[in-house]
């Protein structure tokens, strides 16, 4: 039988999944206006142990690891409660012997991804079963795409049985660096390379 607590939690997972969909609407529908798009990388580690009680997926994140990548316009953060929709979004979760679990993504039907105030959150909801998994990414007040990461995973399936939570014990939301950025590094290193090697031939030759 699901405590009080839990069902309230279930409950604001489905409005918030319920709110992915609406935005997801808006974003196909919606005129393309200019944005600032930007890439971030997340990763981090979920606690050793689940909330007492928890069984499926909680227990199986047990110590284990999430990884993945998102794009959104920095120009609508911070968000001040509408809602920011993710883009080219996919995270991946594994055990504690890195094998693979779960992922969340744009892809998979039922999948939502947005940004709300300084919590980022990829979600997926089934009604038939039941099933509803969060996982919620909560920032410092002010959250523009980079900085430590708290928040976890809450997991509800009618049909496999799997119940209950677990926290991130550490993380970070990292901007992937723009390609021109990436080749100026490149660059700088070759030519860094090639004077060093100009100067021992100088020095070898006087």
């Amino acid at each position: 039988m699901l405590s009080p607590t839990f069902r309230k939690k279930i409950s604001q997972i489905a409005a918030t999944t319920a709110l992915g969909t609406a935005m997801l609407s808006a974003a196909v529908t919606a005129p393309a206006d200019a944005a600032n798009i930007k890439s971030y990388n997340i990763s981090g580690q979920f606690a050793s142990k689940a909330v007492t009680g928890s069984v499926g997926l909680p227990a199986l994140l047990q110590g284990g690891s999430f990884k993945g990548s998102y794009e959104v316009d920095t120009d609508q953060l911070p968000d001040n409660g509408r809602g920011v929709f993710l883009q080219n979004w996919e995270v991946s979760l594994f055990d504690s012997s890195n094998n693979f679990v779960k992922k969340f993504s744009q892809s998979i039907p039922n999948n939502f991804a947005f940004i709300q105030t300084n919590i980022l959150r990829f979600a997926q909801a089934n009604y038939t079963p039941l099933s509803i998994s969060a996982f919620s990414v909560i920032f410092p007040p002010g959250f523009k795409g980079e900085g430590n990461i708290q928040g976890g995973i809450l997991d509800y399936n009618e049909f496999s049985g799997s119940f209950g939570s677990i926290a991130v014990a550490s993380g970070k939301s990292e901007v992937v660096p723009e390609p021109l950025t990436l080749g100026g590094t490149a660059v700088a290193g070759t030519i860094g390379i090639w004077l060093k090697r100009k100067q021992r031939k100088t020095s070898q030759a006087a």
